[in-house]
């Protein structure tokens, strides 16, 4: 069996211990400014329909409410 090709990267996720400084060397780096932000983190297209998400690691190991209910870290 082959392995299937693939299209491309759809999204990307860093995880910074500074948020701030982070989002802004990203948004120098690419030029653009983030198409999404909350105190835990941002995200970037940095081409059609691929995102490279930033999140802040003190955040992402907290529990977090979602629609569907909580997400554990």
């Amino acid at each position: 069996m082959s392995a299937p090709s693939l299209n491309g990267i759809l999204e990307s996720t860093l995880f910074v211990r500074d948020l701030g400084r982070a989002r802004t060397f990203y948004q120098n780096a690419l030029g653009s400014t983030p198409f999404s932000e909350s105190e835990s983190g941002c995200g970037f297209e940095v081409a059609q329909g691929q995102l490279l998400l930033i999140v802040a690691e003190e955040k992402a190991r907290l529990p977090s409410q979602t629609p569907g209910g909580t997400r554990s870290p």
